[in-house]
């Protein structure tokens, strides 16, 4: 049977913590278990427990225990020392103080995980702490509320390295706040969907300590570039696991715990093994929305796993930049991800889904009417519309009922106006959104309800700078004109059976604006074929002979262009697209003999060095796989397009490698490109590249949400460019400029269909958001070292390096008087984001600092602040601990005194009611009601202090002895010293004090903040007024 001696320390599965044995029934074989919460309860909360399921145990080594100190018989904040010969155990008050105490007499403090420990309870009984803990404390606890409120609880956004965009804020403020956070991030190509989803991400595993499965599907050429992003920027290193470690898992029937980021397709065949992610992102999300309407059965079927997927996890973020306009089928596929019954994937909701898109384009036009700045006959004009679409919607009738008395013909522009007109913007933004959770961010938006005033992120990107030309010169026809005469030929009818025909002629204009080399490939296989006329043979061979010329010709013009740029740039770097591997590769080779620079071939899943700070490569090679996803941008840099697609969108993504959100990097210019032409003006090849040079602009002008369409219109004039000639390419440039022109057309309509996706009103008040958060991060080194001070002094973690350069803290095991005084397993249980599993024992943290800074020579860098894991457990800690609660001196003037004066000082925490365990329940409370410190002085009536001189006195700094400056004389009321002034004020009369006066504080600032916000004391000073006379009648 288990023996347990009353007053002995105990543990168990059926509580948390250590409790004290109060009582035995040896009939029931049950035990009275009580938890010391303070000297005012050392037995508050009593269970009863089966003696079986209790075990005895003592505290480690610095815990911080409680007891009555031996000579005073008060109740004394001590430190545990372990066991003693006789059966006793070690108790440290003070260095040179200390004794030893039967475990009876120690109590371990157990405070119930919503109730934080509570100052006054320690005050009162006179256990209060030294002077030395009192301001470390509350300069960490003042600092560590303030990181909070400034980043409204979202601990991603304080704690990583990324320091986020009005655009981006909106954006994850949005997802952070829904409490079923399922949502399409649309942004335009380049706006930072990646750092949008990096936060999120970041802010889950800080919800769950770490402990979550997520995965994270990506195009196979942007695994290790997500593997980098959210392991170096968003510290999330140590959590990343890859396919193959997670399927090993789920064989063994393992809980997969992790961040897994793989292809699209190791994502379905994970999700079929059981794999169930709490948080879900796929990137490029538009390269298999298209597999549901597919003829292939086993897209769909994998198309149905990532739906199943979604539908069972608690976040999803699908990444797209993509534009809705001509992409309804798809965006329906990723809607049917984020709400299945409502967005069913077949023709009928398709049909429903694309008419509900052309709605809403009319209905954003007049949302875009509706601002102060539009007359009152045209803001009528738009009321009148709404009425008639939607006469039952009453909510907004209402609105506009209350909006029409103020826009009379001659009604002046009034406050009122204006919040009439935000109400109803606000509420068509909120209800006739194509989805609420399709968002959707554009280079201009909006960051003020005057119009007027406008953000354009195009600010924040390199911009692009325009195209130059380089020409290549051969004899004879150009291949352009060859190939056009192999067009002619083969439309006569004696001719149908050659190998160019309407079928095959794109094939071969791909080949042409791709390189003289793949035009060569494809007419050698055509002269190995016995059908082949004479006639053709000729014009073949001709063909091959011409693009063996050409092909000499241009790579020798790109050498001679680049090795100018790169000399004449000495900080550039040159990306050279192309279109297919095989052509990548001859590049690689023919460029390594003929360039004076390193340069390196882009191998889809490979590191590159191109990227890596101080790399000497200066050209990379791309083809196709390198146009979608990678991030280039950086420095100065050269686009050179060895080859121009006949797609728009693709011309687009290339840039927006390059073209890409850099408002967080140093020296970066407008992106150039350089396009290659040959002599032949009116040649196919000459002619596109003045089509997307002088008609559409696309090296001038992002056109990230018309790319599509323009391929579309473009498409249509290409399928008759095989009956006449490239004169029909030339006339539709001529239908791109001008007001009425296809760019101004369809911009237009887009615009119109995009609005009530946008989230301007969100991004006007991110805006302020992020200004909040910039001006606190001014703070970051003064606020940095407040919070050192405590983990440093206080707690005494050794620390190595500096805020501004970097630091690190480690567990000091050393002897009592230098070691840290917490129990270090507390911390590797609850920070495994902080700590560096490679930092070798004792265990330290990961480098840290006060600014954002990605890394410090190649390390890196963890912002120390709110929301990162070694903080918040500190402050948790804190919460559970009183040392440093409480304080109380002995002030003594040298002016006589009748009687002594009372003063406490109350450090209050304010937020709101709801619970505020999680970081989730936390996001929500700080948005609607800030946390605040508010801090004051009472008199022991509970009467506010006020007089400035009292107040000077009381708010001056401990100090031993009386100075010239100092007209007073401070002694910290340890327990002995409690002891000598019991004729000044006994221990009840103290205690009744102390319990009134904080029982009063509470009621009034309850009354004050109202029934919403949620009162937490967090520190108490008592300074008792005294002077040499009283002192002397009592000794």
């Amino acid at each position: 049977m288990n023996i347990l001696p009353i007053g002995s320390l105990v543990v168990s599965e059926h509580f948390e913590g250590t409790g004290k044995i109060v009582s035995v029934n040896i009939d029931s074989n049950f035990a009275t278990v009580a938890f010391f919460e303070s000297p005012a309860q050392p037995y508050a909360r009593q269970i009863e427990v089966n003696r079986d399921k209790l075990s005895l145990t003592i505290p480690p080594e610095e815990a911080v225990i409680y007891c009555l100190e031996p000579q005073s018989q008060r109740w004394a904040r001590a430190r545990f020392g372990g066991s003693r010969p006789n059966g006793d155990f070690l108790v440290i008050f003070r260095e040179e103080e200390y004794a030893t105490l039967p475990i009876d007499k120690i109590f371990v403090l157990n405070k119930a995980y919503d109730t934080p420990v509570n100052p006054a309870d320690f005050l009162a009984l006179q256990a209060n702490d030294a002077p030395f803990f009192f301001p470390l404390r509350q300069s960490f606890i003042e600092t560590y509320i303030q990181q909070r409120a400034a980043c409204r609880a979202m601990a991603s956004i304080s704690s990583s390295a990324v320091e986020l965009e009005p655009h981006q804020l909106a954006v994850v403020r949005r997802v952070l706040q829904d409490k079923n956070p399922k949502y399409i991030l649309a942004d335009e190509v380049g706006l930072g969907k990646t750092i949008e989803a990096g936060m999120v991400v970041r802010e889950h595993a800080l919800e769950a300590t770490g402990h979550v499965s997520m995965l994270i599907a990506v195009p196979a050429p942007l695994v290790n570039q997500w593997r980098e992003e959210l392991g170096e920027r968003f510290q999330l290193k140590q959590l990343i696991i890859d396919a193959s470690t997670a399927l090993a898992g789920l064989r063994q029937n393992e809980v997969t715990e992790g961040i897994v980021i793989c292809t699209h397709c190791d994502a379905c065949t994970l999700i079929e093994r059981g794999f169930t992610p709490s948080l879900i992102a796929v990137d490029e999300v538009h390269q298999i929305a298209s597999w549901p309407w597919s003829g292939d059965k086993d897209e769909r079927y994998d198309f149905n796993l990532i739906a199943k997927g979604c539908r069972k996890a608690h976040y999803v973020l699908l990444l797209t930049g993509t534009p809705l306009h001509g992409h309804e089928r798809n965006f329906l596929s990723m809607l049917h991800c984020i709400n299945p019954e409502a967005y069913q994937v077949d023709e009928t909701h398709l049909q429903d889904f694309t008419e509900l898109v052309k709605n809403r384009e009319n209905l954003g036009g007049i949302f875009s009417g509706l601002v102060p700045s539009v007359s009152n006959v045209s803001l009528r004009r738009n009321l009148e519309t709404l009425q008639q679409q939607f006469p039952e919607d009453t909510v907004l009738m209402t609105l506009c009922q209350q909006l029409i008395p103020l826009i009379g013909t001659f009604s002046p522009n009034t406050q009122e106006r204006e919040e009439r007109i935000r109400d109803i913007r606000r509420h068509l933004g909120e209800n006739y959104r194509i989805h609420h959770r399709l968002l959707r961010n554009r280079r201009q938006v909006s960051l003020s309800f005057d119009e007027t005033k406008n953000l354009n992120l195009n600010l924040l990107f390199p911009g692009l700078n325009g195209a130059v030309e380089c020409r290549w010169y051969c004899d004879g026809l150009a291949l352009d004109e060859l190939i056009d005469e192999y067009r002619s030929l083969s439309l006569l009818p004696q001719n149908t059976q050659w190998a160019m025909s309407e079928d095959t002629y794109l094939f071969w204009i791909d080949d042409l604006l791709s390189s003289p080399l793949c035009v060569m490939q494809r007419a050698k296989v055509h002269l190995g074929e016995a059908e082949r006329t004479q006639e053709e043979r000729d014009l073949l061979e001709h063909i091959v002979s011409t693009a063996k010329n050409e092909l000499q010709a241009i790579d020798n013009k790109l050498a001679i262009t680049l090795n100018e740029w790169l000399q004449k740039n000495s900080t550039g770097k040159a990306i050279v697209f192309c279109d297919r591997p095989d052509l990548a590769q001859h590049l690689a080779i023919k460029l390594e003999l003929l360039l004076e620079y390193p340069l390196e071939r882009y191998q889809p899943g490979q590191p590159l060095m191109y990227l890596k700070p101080g790399s000497p490569i200066r050209i990379l090679i791309c083809d196709k796989s390198g146009e979608d996803g990678l991030n280039l941008h950086g420095g100065l840099r050269l686009a050179v397009h060895y080859g121009l697609p006949r797609s728009c969108s693709r011309i687009e993504q290339r840039l927006g490698r390059l073209n890409r959100y850099s408002a967080n990097l140093k020296g970066v210019k407008p992106v150039q490109s350089l396009i290659l032409k040959n002599h032949a003006d009116r040649g196919l090849r000459n002619v596109w590249a003045s089509i997307l040079k002088d008609s559409i602009g696309v090296f001038n002008n992002t056109i990230a949400s018309l790319q599509f369409v323009l391929d579309d219109y473009l498409e249509n004039a290409w399928q008759n460019v095989y009956q006449e000639g490239p004169v029909a390419l030339e006339r539709i440039a001529s239908e791109f400029p001008g007001e009425q022109g296809i760019l101004a057309n369809e911009t237009h309509k887009i615009n119109m269909q995009e609005k009530l996706l946008a989230m301007d009103d969100e991004i006007a008040e991110a805006a302020i958001f992020a200004q909040q958060i910039s001006a606190d991060d001014h703070l970051a080194v003064a606020q940095c070292n407040a919070l050192t001070s405590w983990i440093t002094r206080a707690l005494r973690f050794r620390a190595t390096g500096t805020a501004e350069k970097g630091i690190k803290f480690q567990f000091e095991l050393s002897d009592r008087s230098t070691g840290t005084l917490v129990d270090f397993k507390t911390f590797l249980t609850t920070c495994m984001l902080s700590f560096d599993k490679e930092g070798g024992n004792p265990p330290s943290t990961h480098l840290m600092s006060a600014e954002r800074i990605p890394a410090i020579d190649g390390t890196t860098v963890y912002p120390l602040r709110y929301g990162q894991p070694f903080v918040d457990t500190i402050w948790q800690l804190l919460n559970q601990d009183a040392r440093g609660s409480s304080m109380a001196v002995l002030r003594v003037l040298p002016k006589p005194l009748n009687e002594p004066n009372y003063f406490f000082q109350s450090t209050w925490l304010v937020t709101h009611r709801q619970t505020q365990d999680t970081y989730a329940q936390r996001r929500i409370a700080d948005e609607l009601y800030p946390p605040r410190i508010v801090q004051h002085w009472l008199s022991s009536k509970g009467t506010p202090v006020t007089n400035p001189q009292l107040l000077e006195l009381l708010n001056s700094e401990y100090a031993k002895h009386e100075t010239s400056q100092k007209l007073y004389a401070d002694m910290n009321l340890r327990p002995n010293l409690w002891q000598e002034i019991e004729e000044l004020v006994s221990p009840d009369t103290w205690k009744e004090m102390v319990e009134r006066v904080y029982a009063s504080d509470r009621e009034q600032q309850q009354a004050t903040f109202g029934e919403q916000a949620r009162l937490q004391l967090m520190a108490v000073k008592a300074v008792v007024v005294c002077s040499r006379n009283l002192l002397e009648e009592i000794v």
